[in-house]
C-alpha cells in the first residue's frame, strides 16, 4: 500500500482533490441560511460602496441602497470574503435572495478547498509523504463540524483557510529566508489580518524563528534581507488588502484595534446546562468545546503527539549546552517545524484565556487552530508507522482507514446537520449541556417542510434567535408566498423552536406553546432534538 502512494505522488492527490471539489459543488445548496449571512452581505456591500466612492466609480441603486461606511456600526470588520462576494453578486446581477446566499455558500467552500490543498502541501513539506498528507486532509474534511461550516461560515472557515496558506508561506520563509519568500508571506499574512487580527501571531513567530536562526549563524545575509523586506512589505500589503485603512491607515487601524480590544457582545452561551454571558465564560470553555466536538481518534493521536514533542523539547532543554544554547533548540528542519506548529497551537489559546476574550457559539473563533490539532495527529501517525515493522504496516494503514468510516457514515446520515456533531465522549446528554443550532440553519428545513405540506397559506412564528423573514426569502420562490410571518405566537398556525429554548428556558411564550400546540415536525441528530415545528391545536 505504501508503494502505491510513493508511485502515484501526483496522480493520486489530483484525483483526491477533484473528488473533493465535485462533492462540494454538488451539495453546497443543501445548507440553510445562518443568522449572520445577511449581515455579512451588508458588510460586503458597505465596503464595496466605500471603495467605489473612494475612486469615484459610478454604481447603481443595488449598491447605493446600502449605508455609507461612516454610518455603519460594523465598519472596519475584515472584508476579504465579503467585498469580493458582493462584487461578484453585483457584476453577475443576481437579484434573488436565495441565489446570492447560495453564491456565498459556493465561494465559502472554494476558500476551504484551497485551504485544504495548502494543508496538504504543508504536511507534505513536513513529512514528505503523500499517504500522511492525504490522511491529514481526510481528517480535516471528515471533521463533521468543520465540513459543515465550510459552506456557510464565511468568518471562521475563511480565516482558517487563509491562515493555512499564510502558515505554509511562513514555513517557506523560515526555511529559506529571502526577498521572494518574504513578499509572498507578507501578502498572505496581510490577507489573514484583513479578516481577523489574530493573523498577526504569524509575524511574531516568524521574527522569533528568524532571529534564532540568525544567532545560530545561519545565512545571516539572507535573514537580514528577509527581515527588512518583511518589515516593510507586511504593513504595505495589510493596507492594500484592508480597504478601510486606505484613506487614513494609522487612525483607522487604531480604531479597529481599539474596537477589537474592547469588544463586548450581549450574547448568552448555553454551556454545561447554564446560560453564561460571553464576557463571563470560564477559562475551560474552549477546551471543553474542542474535546467534545473533535473525533476521539484524532484526540488520542493528538495527546500522544503532544506528549512526544513536549518530552523531546524538555529533554533537549535540560541537557542543553550553554555554549550552544541556540543551536540546540532544534536539530534539523523537521524539529523546527514541529516547534513552530506547537507554538502556533498553544499561544493563541492561552492568549485568549489570559485576556479573557469574549467567546460564543462554540469554539468557532478558534477553528483556525484546528488544522494544527490535525497536524499533531498526523505526527503521531508518522511515529507509529516508523516504529511498526514492515510486514505490519499495511495492517496499521487499514486500521487507520477503518477509524474514519464511523465519521463518514455519521456525516452522510446527518447531512446537512454535521455542524451539530459531538463525539462519543459526550453523546449521551449533549443536548442538555450545549447549544446545538446556534446558527439557525435547521429553521429553513422546518419552513420548507411546512410550505410543502400545507396546501393553503399559513402563519408562522418562532421562539429563538432565528430570523423567519430571512428564512422565508431563502425558500424556493414558489414556496415563499404561502408563508406569513407574525411576531405574536397566539396568531400563528405554526411555531418553530430550537432545543435550548424548549429545554428549560423559562418564558411565557414557551409555556403558551406547550399548552396550545402539538409537535408536527422535528429535526434530530443522534436522537437529540435540534429544532421542531408545532401546530396549533384545533379547538373542538
Amino acid at each position: 500500500m505504501l508503494s502505491f502512494f510513493r508511485n502515484n505522488k501526483y496522480y493520486f492527490p489530483s484525483i483526491f482533490f477533484l473528488i473533493f471539489f465535485f462533492l462540494g459543488i454538488n451539495i453546497y445548496q443543501d445548507y440553510g441560511i445562518s443568522i449572520d449571512e445577511d449581515n455579512t452581505r451588508t458588510n460586503g456591500f458597505v465596503g464595496l460602496k466605500y471603495i467605489y466612492d473612494l475612486f469615484e466609480i459610478n454604481y447603481t441603486s443595488v449598491i447605493s441602497n446600502f449605508p455609507n461606511i461612516n454610518d455603519y456600526p460594523e465598519k472596519g470588520i475584515g472584508y476579504l470574503f465579503d467585498i469580493p462576494a458582493a462584487f461578484i453578486e453585483y457584476k453577475l446581477n443576481i437579484k434573488d435572495f436565495r441565489e446570492y446566499i447560495l453564491l456565498r455558500h459556493l465561494i465559502n467552500f472554494i476558500f476551504f478547498f484551497f485551504g485544504v490543498i495548502f494543508f496538504y502541501l504543508l504536511l507534505l513539506k513536513r513529512f514528505n509523504s503523500v499517504l500522511l498528507s492525504t490522511f491529514g486532509c481526510l481528517f480535516l474534511i471528515i471533521s463533521p463540524r468543520i465540513f459543515a461550516h465550510s459552506f456557510f461560515n464565511n468568518k471562521d472557515i475563511v480565516f482558517m483557510s487563509i491562515f493555512i496558506i499564510a502558515t505554509y508561506f511562513s514555513i517557506l520563509l523560515i526555511e529559506k529566508p529571502n526577498f521572494y519568500n518574504s513578499i509572498l508571506t507578507s501578502i498572505f499574512i496581510a490577507l489573514s489580518i484583513s479578516i481577523r487580527i489574530l493573523g498577526s501571531i504569524l509575524p511574531v513567530l516568524i521574527i522569533f524563528f528568524l532571529l534564532i536562526k540568525f544567532l545560530r549563524n545561519e545565512n545571516k545575509h539572507n535573514i537580514k534581507i528577509a527581515l527588512i523586506s518583511f518589515f516593510f512589505s507586511l504593513p504595505f500589503f495589510t493596507i492594500i488588502f484592508y480597504p478601510f485603512l486606505w484613506d487614513s491607515p494609522i487612525l483607522n487601524f487604531l480604531f479597529i484595534f481599539k474596537k477589537l480590544a474592547n469588544f463586548n457582545i450581549d450574547i448568552h452561551n448555553f454551556y454545561l446546562g447554564e446560560y453564561v454571558k460571553a464576557e463571563h465564560i470560564p477559562w475551560h470553555y474552549s477546551f471543553v468545546w474542542i474535546f467534545s466536538t473533535t473525533p476521539v481518534f484524532y484526540l488520542i493521536l493528538f495527546f500522544i503527539s503532544f506528549f512526544l514533542i513536549i518530552s523531546r523539547i524538555y529533554l533537549r532543554l535540560v541537557n542543553i549546552n550553554e555554549n550552544k544554547k541556540f543551536n540546540d533548540l532544534w536539530r534539523g528542519q523537521n524539529e523546527m517545524f514541529d516547534l513552530f506548529f506547537l507554538l502556533l497551537l498553544i499561544l493563541p489559546i492561552f492568549l485568549i484565556i489570559i485576556i479573557n476574550s469574549s467567546l460564543y457559539s462554540g469554539w468557532r473563533h478558534l477553528y483556525f487552530l484546528y488544522p494544527f490539532i490535525i497536524f499533531q495527529s498526523i505526527y503521531a501517525l508518522n511515529y507509529f508507522i516508523l516504529k511498526t515493522k514492515k510486514k505490519y504496516k499495511n495492517f496499521l494503514l487499514i486500521f487507520i482507514i477503518f477509524t474514519m468510516i464511523p465519521n463518514i457514515n455519521w456525516m452522510i446520515k446527518n447531512h446537512p446537520h454535521q455542524y451539530v456533531y459531538f463525539n462519543s465522549l459526550i453523546k449521551k446528554n449533549f443536548d442538555q449541556y450545549f447549544e446545538l443550532d446556534y446558527w439557525g440553519l435547521s429553521i429553513n428545513e422546518n419552513l420548507k417542510y411546512l410550505s410543502k405540506t400545507e396546501k393553503n397559506d399559513f402563519t408562522v412564528s418562532n421562539i429563538g434567535n432565528m430570523d423567519l423573514n430571512l428564512n422565508r426569502k431563502f425558500l424556493e420562490p414558489e414556496l415563499r408566498n404561502k408563508v406569513k410571518i407574525t411576531g405574536n405566537i397566539e396568531e400563528a398556525d405554526y411555531v418553530i423552536i430550537n432545543n435550548i429554548y424548549w429545554n428549560g428556558y423559562k418564558s411565557k411564550k414557551v409555556e403558551y406553546l406547550r399548552e396550545n400546540y402539538t409537535k408536527f415536525f422535528e429535526i434530530k441528530v443522534d436522537d437529540k432534538l435540534i429544532s421542531a415545528s408545532y401546530r396549533k391545536n384545533i379547538k373542538k
